[in-house]
């Protein structure tokens, strides 16, 4: 979850990842968005200026995505849902290329210098340096700080001055999500081993009998994909709107990988009448227990048409206080874990999302389901699941289902 308030010290014009008003702060003169993870998004709903700067790759992404947020109708007891896209932003975000040092005229009197670098991360998203006045930053966003990608940094004729000390670097703003010593987040595998381990697993299984599902529900799995493809010798499928997403990108490795991929009825997760496996990505592993993947950076609903409602409301989250209060008022531990969990989000991450039942619940929305109403009672239930069902830890469940051959049901593996 991304927790930066988008101010940089040394440049305070400008705004990255953090597209929310800052009463305490000057209206900015140019924005920067580092990728398309829907934590990173907060706010560009309503943006209407600056520009926002990113990489292509980003602004083809953010172009194409679609939410389906709610609006809580206490009167009615009803939420409300519409469909969301920031078509909006088509002219104010500006795709800069990577690796290219780009000037950015603030005001007449002043500019900055910025250039953007692959973060390692997901689909378009990209680290910036930013230089002014002398001065000079480099701002991460969520990046994957393996050996080779750092050497690969501190070898650009870019940032070798600054990896030599021949110029200064003021200031790194540094992601830090699991910047920790303590266990279980000590120690995290390379993705290359996660994508070894998930293909060791894929080998055990009959090559041409068996469909394996991937559970990828945002950016950041591409690389699985195609370790995938190649080693099945096989397309990789997607439903209709992941399929648009990606083709708009024009990123190369994913135009050169065209050909695999394809539409698949099965995409929305229909697996009847197939010998289906499923890949389940996970953080890491500590002491036998498994680190589940909630969605990177926060960004668990960016490929599906997963619903959301708003928190910002405060009366509104006052009143689905008081409804949960009436509804499990013989139950006050789970009411206060989910008092806690809701305060959680309306501090940090101002929407909530929930599984709800019938034809909301999954990707396949149309315009026609997105006017259906949907009782408050059931987001009370959807409430409650989701609270029962958010361990930061959970054993292994590769073994919970097994078929006929012994093998599992289910792959549990480092893969992102």
């Amino acid at each position: 979850m991304s927790t930066f308030k988008g101010i940089c010290q040394e440049v305070p014009q400008i705004r990255i990842d953090y597209f929310r008003a800052s009463p305490d702060a000057l209206p900015p003169l140019a924005c920067f968005l580092s990728h398309a993870h829907s934590d990173h998004l907060q706010g560009l709903e309503s943006f209407r200026s600056p520009f926002i700067y990113c990489s292509a790759a980003t602004r083809e992404l953010v172009l194409g995505l679609e939410k389906y947020p709610h609006r809580i109708n206490f009167a009615k007891g009803i939420l409300e849902t519409r469909k969301q896209t920031y078509a909006h932003l088509k002219k104010l975000l500006i795709a800069i290329p990577l690796e290219t040092p780009t000037d950015i005229e603030l005001t007449p009197e002043k500019a900055i210098r910025v250039t953007l670098f692959d973060a390692n991360h997901c689909v378009g998203a990209v680290m910036f340096l930013i230089q002014s006045g002398g001065q000079a930053i480099l701002y991460t966003g969520d990046i994957r700080s393996e050996p080779w990608w750092v050497n690969s940094l501190i070898r650009h004729p870019i940032l070798i001055p600054y990896a030599t000390g021949v110029e200064k670097l003021n200031t790194i703003y540094l992601d830090t999500t699991f910047a920790s010593k303590q266990q279980p987040y000590h120690h995290f595998p390379s993705k290359a081993a996660g994508i070894q381990e998930m293909l060791d697993k894929v080998h055990k299984f009959p090559k041409h009998s068996t469909v394996f599902y991937f559970d990828a529900w945002t950016f950041g799995y591409e690389e699985c994909w195609m370790a995938l493809s190649g080693a099945l010798q096989s397309r990789v499928h997607l439903d209709d709107y992941r399929l648009r997403l990606y083709n708009a990108t024009k990123v190369p490795s994913l135009v050169g990988f065209q050909i695999m991929f394809g539409v698949s009825q099965n995409a929305n997760g229909n697996t009847e009448d197939v010998d289906l496996v499923r890949i389940t990505p996970i953080v890491s592993r500590h002491d036998g227990c498994e680190i589940p993947e909630l969605g990177v950076g926060g960004g668990q609903s960016d490929l599906s048409h997963t619903c959301e409602f708003d928190m910002n409301d405060s009366a509104s989250f006052g009143q689905l206080v008081a409804l949960c209060a009436s509804k499990l008022n013989n139950e006050p531990q789970l009411l206060t874990n989910i008092v806690e969990h809701l305060n959680a989000i309306a501090k940090d991450g101002h929407t909530i999302q929930l599984q709800l039942p019938g034809p909301l619940a999954g990707d396949q929305i149309t315009d026609s389901d997105a006017s259906t109403p949907f009782p408050l009672d059931l987001v009370v239930e959807a409430l409650v699941k989701a609270v029962q069902g958010h361990p930061q830890l959970s054993k292994p469940t590769e073994t919970e289902s097994l078929r006929k051959d012994g093998l599992p049901r289910v792959i549990v593996s480092r893969s992102q």
